[in-house]
């Protein structure tokens, strides 16, 4: 399944209603703010307890966060392809 964007996604649910996977996911949404340590919410558990699609989500929105041009930041990420260059570049630096 290709990836959408969030308006893409909101046109496909627009155009379908009954077509979410909103029921399949709302569980671990519900988990993406908690911390490895204990500290986030709504919860407050942490390490093995968080699901393991919650901490999928939470580094998924933290890419996401810094990936795109945000309403009070810019983006903060190069291109995929030369963040891979750089990379590369620096680990054959350090043999």
């Amino acid at each position: 399944m290709p990836v959408m964007s969030g308006v893409e996604f909101y046109q496909a649910i627009r155009q379908n209603p009954r077509w979410t996977p909103i029921p399949f996911i709302l569980p671990y949404i519900l988990y993406h703010h908690e911390r490895w340590d204990g500290t986030g919410y709504p919860h407050k558990i942490g390490g093995k307890e968080i699901p393991v699609e919650g901490r999928l989500l939470a580094v998924a929105d933290v890419y996401n966060a810094l990936a795109t041009e945000q309403p009070y930041h810019p983006a903060r990420m190069r291109s995929s392809s030369s963040s891979c260059k750089t990379t590369s570049a620096h680990n054959s630096t350090r043999r």
